[in-house]
């Protein structure tokens, strides 16, 4: 349950040894004046409503609450999944889960079984990445020009899966681990790379991963919300109840401790004069379900709590005021978006959207294999007040999220004619999507991804 972490103190010491960070020439400063560069950040596992900015009563984002301040401000944003392999490589490709590809698969190309223990059962265990043929975000705007750097914290955005392409810089060092790569390791490693961007327009991918299982012991902000009584450190020696407490108060904690290294990121970006020419967005891949509908964890089903996503970005300077959407957007977008604020063409096949109300359907899909539910995929399409769900073994569901925003009342039976207009059309506009290409022959990932991956829950 628990990971040791060096918290603030690895950020200082990296910073120090590094030396002082430069301020860049005023030419740099200016750079909003010709195209912006473009900072995107994914907030692993991180759910909307327990960021502060969201309304969480926690104060959980102290920094990102200040970034979000000067945002464009999406209260309805939804990731296409809920799991971190498929949400990204919809990020990247602009497209949803079916198209892409990048999902489980009982006969997937790559055997996350690979260098693990004999007699687990985990030899069916597979997924594919996304198919070869894809093109990135990183490649379009390497191909304008564009200085292209990503730093990852978790196993399933290691290169095995393809989420390189494009960049010309990609750190997924250090992530052999139990609980990914820390925070500090992430934000350091950004501003190293940012130091030698000089005055050319740049992209930086950065995926924070603290949020995700198995929580770290943060005690000074956990102790806010678990008395001293309750340990920290033996999850057997603790009620059902008690136990949800800590998993909670873990969980708020490790969103802290990521936010506290965005500032610093921020601080470090300002000091180098490219805070202000930059477009900043923070998103997440999906959330967690921390005890709603008797469940943990994630990648199973497609609850609000998985899906629904914090969404913002903020502009380069000048380029327009601080303002708040209602309208929903999708991690999808964000590869239309960020190529048109860029003067660039995404490809046609792209099928997320860049302004406005969406011209498609907003919807999401998991496929977990039968090992892991008996649900079998799980499809849904938000429309007006109402989300229907496509469950793989026939038990669909229909809510009402205006009266019911924590979906426990399925209204399948209720408005029966609702739930058939739902299913039709999410049902034909999946039909519609092409599908991805077929994928290769099985190959086994690196030892290093395999055993993070099963110490992670993925793979046992």
């Amino acid at each position: 349950m628990t990971r040791n972490v060096t918290r603030r103190s690895f950020l200082r010491r990296a910073l120090h040894g590094a030396g002082a960070l430069p301020l860049l020439t005023a030419g740099a400063c200016a750079r909003g004046r010709g195209r912006p560069n473009f900072l995107v950040i994914t907030l692993d596992t991180t759910r909307a409503d327990r960021l502060s900015c969201y309304g969480y009563e926690r104060p959980t984002t102290s920094n990102l609450d200040r970034l979000a301040a000067e945002s464009i401000f999406h209260r309805e944003a939804y990731s296409t999944s809920s799991w971190t392999l498929p949400a990204h490589a919809s990020l990247f490709t602009g497209k949803f889960v079916s198209s892409h590809g990048a999902r489980y698969h009982p006969e997937g190309e790559f055997v996350l079984s690979a260098a693990l223990e004999e007699g687990q059962g985990l030899d069916v265990y597979r997924a594919n990445a996304i198919s070869p043929e894809e093109t990135t975000l990183a490649q379009v705007l390497a191909d304008a020009g564009y200085l292209t750097g990503a730093v990852v914290a978790g196993p399933w955005l290691k290169r095995v899966f393809r989420l390189d392409r494009g960049f010309d810089f990609y750190d997924d060092t250090g992530i052999a681990g139990v609980g990914g790569r820390p925070a500090p390791s992430v934000t350091y490693s950004a501003l190293r790379w940012l130091k030698e961007v000089e005055d050319k327009p740049f992209f930086l991918f950065l995926n924070y991963f603290d949020a995700h299982a198995p929580y770290a012991i943060h005690e000074e902000f956990v102790r806010r919300y678990v008395p001293p009584s309750i340990p920290l450190d033996n999850e057997r020696a603790l009620s059902p109840a008690q136990s949800m407490l800590v998993r909670n108060a873990m969980y708020d904690s490790e969103i802290h401790f990521m936010d506290d290294s965005i500032g610093q990121l921020m601080a470090g970006m300002r000091d180098l004069g490219l805070y202000d020419a930059t477009e900043v967005i923070v998103t997440a891949d999906h959330g967690e379900l921390l005890g709603e509908h008797g469940m943990t964890g994630h990648g199973k089903n497609l609850y609000q709590e998985v899906t629904r996503i914090p969404f913002f970005v903020k502009p380069p300077h000048g380029e327009g005021a601080p303002s708040e959407s209602s309208r929903r957007v999708q991690i999808l977008d964000i590869f239309p978006m960020v190529a048109a604020r860029a003067e660039l063409s995404a490809p046609e096949n792209v099928q997320g959207v860049a302004h406005g109300t969406p011209a498609r359907p907003v919807i999401a899909e998991v496929f977990p294999l039968e090992t892991a539910s008996s649900r079998g995929s799980c499809q849904c399409l938000w429309e007006g007040p109402h989300k229907f769900v496509l469950n793989g073994n026939g038990t669909h569901e229909l809510y009402d999220l205006e009266s019911d925003p924590r979906e426990q009342k399925n209204l399948l039976t209720a408005l029966p004619e609702r739930a058939r207009e739902l299913e039709t059309r999410l049902t034909n506009y999946l039909n519609s999507l092409p599908t991805a290409a077929p994928s290769t022959a099985p190959q086994q990932v690196d030892p290093e991804t395999s055993e993070a991956l099963r110490n992670l829950g993925y793979a046992g």
